[in-house]
């Protein structure tokens, strides 16, 4: 009869167990998922202002059609992308191009000197750092979340259950693009 009991005792607790472990490894997948929500939202803002940036530009210097078009293009791409690495490739191609119009500002003293030029610039910036934060958040709650997956016991956990793997965020800002934060991280990791 005791055995019964301590049988039944084992079995209970390694319910319990199980439920902790799946009840973490949800409580991760869904951070995970709210933190990719937050770097959607950033991602978003500046999808918003890219054709305001084009149309300022068009409207300076109307004969660069090729690198408007190229913004275009890669403004459309990152609107149909959803999943982390194709959102990936889209605004690394969207941050590229903008580099370009980056360029353009700089050719043409007239665009650089236009206030709205100036302001969608500024408001950019701004924008590409809120991405790069969230970035890193969701990185950092990508990282917990494999980690956690591929930890015995809860690796088992997460392979019956289909927790499957998930996609870091890595895009360069344009800061970082143009060279100018190479030097920061340079550095940070000497300070380190």
């Amino acid at each position: 009869m005791i055995a019964a009991y301590v049988a039944l005792g084992a079995l209970g607790l390694l319910l319990l167990g199980v439920l902790f472990t799946y009840q973490a490894l949800v409580r991760a997948r869904n951070r995970v998922d709210r933190a990719w929500r937050v770097v959607e939202t950033q991602l978003e803002h500046r999808r918003d202002l890219v054709p305001r940036l084009v149309e300022t530009v068009r409207g300076h210097v109307p004969h660069e059609t090729e690198t408007l078009q190229a913004v275009a293009e890669a403004h459309t791409a990152t609107v149909g992308a959803r999943d982390p690495l194709a959102v990936e490739f889209a605004e690394a191609t969207l941050t590229g191009t903008l580099g370009r119009v980056k360029a353009l500002g700089n050719a043409y003293p007239g665009l650089r000197a236009a206030e709205r030029f100036q302001r969608l610039q500024a408001d950019l910036t701004a924008v590409d750092e809120g991405i790069q934060a969230a970035r890193m958040a969701y990185n950092a709650q990508v990282e917990r979340y494999e980690r956690r997956t591929h930890r015995f016991p809860a690796l088992l956990i997460a392979r019956a259950l289909s927790f499957g793997p998930r996609a870091s965020f890595e895009v360069e800002s344009s800061a970082e693009r143009s060279g100018e934060s190479k030097e920061v991280k340079a550095d940070s990791l000497h300070a380190a």
